[in-house]
């Protein structure tokens, strides 16, 4: 389940941090930023919350530039997103 969201301060460092992700086998997808969670950058990753702390390390240790990265809890309507502080 894609669970979790980093989102970006430009599209450049979304497009970067996908690609990291995918050179250490890291499943994710770029999606639309959810307006609720960002409104500096159109694209967004999505990956799941159990990796979370291996891309925060990725993503910093490329230089990959990330606004923030939530993880989103609950079910359904119900699920609503947290800041992850590492």
């Amino acid at each position: 389940m894609w669970d979790s969201v980093a989102t970006f301060f430009s599209s450049f460092h979304a497009l970067r941090g996908e690609k990291t992700l995918h050179q250490h086998d890291i499943p994710c997808k770029l999606i639309p930023s959810p307006r609720e969670l960002s409104a500096s950058c159109a694209v967004s990753l999505t990956f799941e919350a159990s990796v979370v702390k291996s891309v925060a390390d990725l993503l910093a240790r490329n230089r990959v530039q990330v606004e923030a990265i939530y993880i989103y809890e609950g079910t359904g309507m119900g699920r609503k997103p947290r800041l992850w502080n590492g």
